[in-house]
């Protein structure tokens, strides 16, 4: 049985209807008059007349050898009356377009109204079936108990055949029955398929699920997440089939698709779970396999090599185990190879070496081991080689540089060693080279200058030594350069000012030193740049304000020194920037406060002195500041109040004076703000309140004095409280009992006065409690022993009586005090 038309192409009829006018009568054509009596208006090739009650439709039907090109439309179907009550055909197909067995089409329809005008109440498209019987009646297919669907306006461009070896029909039909074995006319969408490639054997082409050649024979099948049971026997009889795709294609990310397919499994209605189908190796012709997916178990299968027409074979993301096959290599024909994410062990064979027509070998996330065949320096045609991620040891071999038509080559996540093949610069046509993660040693060959066509390098993560060679300045299509976590040394080379194409570089945690190179201003494409955790001196280049392309600069943990640029404040796409961790000095420069793109600013342990800039407050796009540790001093600027992205603002351990400013209750997004060790004065803002989304709040260690707020129990969000370490005064306020989300309240050292509010009983998710060294008085309350998620209280040096909590609190809380002393 022919499988449905797959979705997306209806829905490209149904958006452009235009493409189908030339297959249908005119509004001028007397056909379009609905007629009283079902049946065809002619019997031969030409234009029908859907039955009664179809408004403005008709299909035509074209016989082009053993094929049938059919296109149906209709302005108004009721499509679930027919469905349930009228048993008569909607129409009938002539004899010559008759299919050998019946089929069936997924339809997909727009809900509308009597008039055929669209329905406001239903919008969503809505899918049903049709059925092609071989005495060539047509029919709507779908359950008696779907309801909500009236009147449906559709378009539907199809093809079948007509004539059918016995065996293509038997097949066909048993597979018909797993495909189309519940109603799907309000279900969810169908999953999309992948396009493949490679179809040219296919005669004629009727969809992406299935193809006959022009006697009728099934040369193609595309089967992808169907709900079928083992594949049948049968399937070995269709022995003109060059395509055949299983593969569990969707848009899912692997380990789901993992998870969503052991779950089939489990529930009995997975296609291939087990070891391979035996049938299939009667499918001689096959040109095209895909059996991604499937949960097949077992070694890989020496019998595939005998499918000497095979071009394309995937059999990834199973659960193979055993070698690679050594006959295998008489598949001649093939140029793509798939059978990454599988359990697969051994050595690469020598012997694929005689794949001549190979374009396409993937073997990632295996367990292969040995060592990188010499001899695979014959595949002359081999364009991307993944070995990712496997157990591969050993050098890199110098004769891979023979692989003329290599494009990209990964080897990274394994263990190979030994140094980087000079020999490999005469690489022509490569592209893409990642061998990350090894245990690479030796110097960069400045040879490799002269890979003219390299993209992307991926170095990083080995051991790798010497310096960085001026000669790849020389690569003009480098875009991606990662050659972090090695014991790379020696300064930056200005001659990479050359590298106009590069985007992204990448040197971190290495022993580079020396100045940053002035002439990488010229790097217009450069996007991102981590040069963090080396031991780079000097001064940061105000030319580097000219990178208008710059959207991360990592300069963290270095030893630079001096001014931060005002220059730098051309940088309009910078995003990130971290120069945080070095010895840089001077005044925060105004002039940053131009750079609208800036999301994340990290300065903090360095010797910045002088005021926070008001012309800062222009940083729309802020959302992280980090400042702490440095020598900054003023006061805090009012207008950074219009920061209206900032959510961590951290100020810890500068000069900091003055008051807290009110305006800064603006701050809607702010989640964090810590302005502890500094010398603020002055209240608590109680139009602080206004800070919804305020979690944690650090103002500890300075010298402000005044009452705790009551307004401060609007804060709903907030966690953390330190306000300890400054001359606050005044009562424990009783609403902060509505703070229902704080964790922990540290008060400790203040000059605080009164009682314990009962009222704090309520705080639920309590942990810890600092109230010691204050002037507190009277019992511990009762209420307090509500505090179910306490773990530590601090009450000593108060005026307390009774406050030994044994006799409020649970045994099993555990709970840390300090109460000492505490009157009885």
């Amino acid at each position: 049985m022919i499988v449905p038309v797959v979705l997306r192409r209806i829905r490209a009829y149904l958006l452009i209807p235009s493409l189908l006018l030339f297959l249908l009568p005119t509004a001028a054509d007397p056909l379009l008059a609905a007629p009283t009596q079902p049946g065809p208006v002619r019997d031969s090739a030409g234009d029908y007349l859907n039955r009664a009650e179809h408004w403005g439709g008709g299909y035509r039907l074209q016989l082009d050898g053993g094929r049938v090109t059919a296109a149906l439309t209709t302005v108004r179907s009721p499509v679930q009356y027919w469905a349930q009550e009228v048993t008569d055909p909607l129409f009938i197909v002539p004899e010559p377009f008759r299919p050998p067995f019946t089929i069936l089409r997924t339809v997909e329809g727009t809900p509308v109204r009597h008039d055929g005008t669209p329905d406001p109440d239903q919008t969503l498209p809505r899918r049903f079936h049709l059925r092609v019987d071989p005495d060539g009646t047509v029919r709507y297919m779908d359950d008696a108990g779907v309801e909500g669907v009236g009147y449906l306006a559709y378009t539907l461009h199809t093809v079948w055949g007509t004539t059918a070896a016995a065996n293509d029909r038997a097949v066909l039909e048993i597979l018909d029955a797993y495909w189309f074995n519940e109603t799907i006319l309000s279900g969810p969408p169908s999953p999309e398929l992948v396009d493949n490639s490679d179809r040219s054997s296919a005669t004629h082409m009727q969809d992406p699920r299935t193809a006959f050649n022009d006697e009728g024979r099934v040369t193609m099948l595309v089967a992808p997440l169907h709900d079928f049971q083992p594949l049948p026997a049968e399937l070995g009889q269709l022995d003109q089939l060059e395509h055949l795709d299983l593969g569990f294609h969707d848009p899912y990310p692997k380990s789901s698709r993992r998870q969503e397919r052991a779950a089939r499994i489990r529930k009995g209605r997975g296609p291939l779970a087990g070891t391979f189908p035996p049938q299939l190796w009667q499918l001689t012709r096959l040109r095209h396999l895909d059996l991604e997916g499937q949960l097949l178990t077992g070694t890989l299968p020496p019998d595939i090599g005998h499918l000497a027409f095979l071009k394309h074979l995937d059999l990834s993301d199973n659960q193979l185990t055993g070698p690679l096959p050594p006959e295998w290599s008489q598949l001649a024909s093939l140029q793509t190879l798939g059978l990454a994410f599988n359990r697969l062990t051994g050595p690469l064979p020598p012997g694929w070496n005689q794949l001549a027509s190979l374009q396409g070998l993937s073997l990632f996330f295996n367990q292969l081991t040995g060592t990188l065949p010499p001899e695979w320096s014959k595949l002359a045609s081999l364009q991307t080689l993944d070995l990712a991620f496997n157990r591969l040891t050993g050098p890199l071999p110098p004769g891979w540089n023979q692989l003329a038509s290599l494009q990209g080559l990964s080897l990274f996540f394994n263990q190979l060693t030994g140094t980087l093949p000079p020999e490999w610069s005469k690489l022509a046509s490569l592209q893409t080279l990642d061998l990350a993660f090894n245990r690479l040693t030796g110097p960069l060959p400045p040879g490799w200058n002269q890979l003219a066509s390299l993209q992307e390098l991926g170095l990083h993560n080995n051991l790798l030594t010497g310096t960085l060679p001026p000669e790849w300045g020389q690569l003009a299509n480098l875009q991606t350069l990662y050659l972090h976590q090695n014991r790379l040394s020696g300064t930056l080379p200005p001659e990479w000012a050359q590298l106009a194409s590069l985007q992204n570089l990448d040197l971190l945690n290495n022993q580079l030193k020396g100045p940053l190179p002035p002439e990488w201003a010229q790097l217009a494409s450069l996007q991102g740049l981590r040069l963090f955790l080396n031991q780079l001196s000097g001064t940061l280049p105000p030319k580097w304000g000219q990178l208008a392309n710059l959207q991360n600069l990592d300069l963290r943990n270095n030893q630079l020194k001096g001014p931060l640029p005002p220059e730098w404040g051309q940088l309009a796409n910078l995003e990130q920037l971290y120069l945080y961790d070095n010895r840089l000095s001077g005044t925060l420069s105004p002039e940053w406060g131009q750079l609208a793109n800036l999301e994340q600013l990290y300065l903090y342990d360095n010797q910045l002195s002088g005021p926070l800039p008001p012309e800062w407050a222009q940083l729309n796009s802020l959302e992280q500041l980090y400042l702490y540790y440095n020598q900054l001093s003023g006061p805090l600027p009012p207008e950074w109040a219009q920061l209206n992205s900032l959510q961590n603002l951290e100020l810890l351990s500068n000069r900091l004076s003055g008051p807290l400013p009110p305006e800064w209750a603006q701050l809607n997004s702010l989640q964090n703000l810590g302005v502890g060790f500094n010398l603020l004065t002055g209240p608590l803002p109680p139009e602080w309140a206004q800070l919804n989304s305020l979690q944690n709040l650090d103002l500890r260690n300075n010298q402000l004095k005044g009452p705790l707020p009551p307004e401060w129990a609007q804060l709903n969000n907030l966690q953390t409280l330190y306000l300890h370490n400054n001359r606050l005064s005044g009562p424990l306020p009783p609403e902060w009992g509505q703070l229902k989300n704080l964790q922990k309240l540290e008060l400790l050292s203040n000059r605080l006065t009164g009682p314990l509010p009962p009222e704090w009983g309520q705080l639920k998710n309590l942990q810890k409690l600092y109230l010691h060294n204050n002037r507190l008085t009277g019992p511990l309350p009762p209420e307090w022993g509500q505090l179910a998620s306490l773990q530590e209280l601090h009450l000593s040096n108060n005026r307390l009586i009774n406050c030994y909590p044994a006799h409020l609190f649970s045994a099993q809380q555990h709970i840390a005090t300090d109460l000492s002393p505490c009157l009885d």
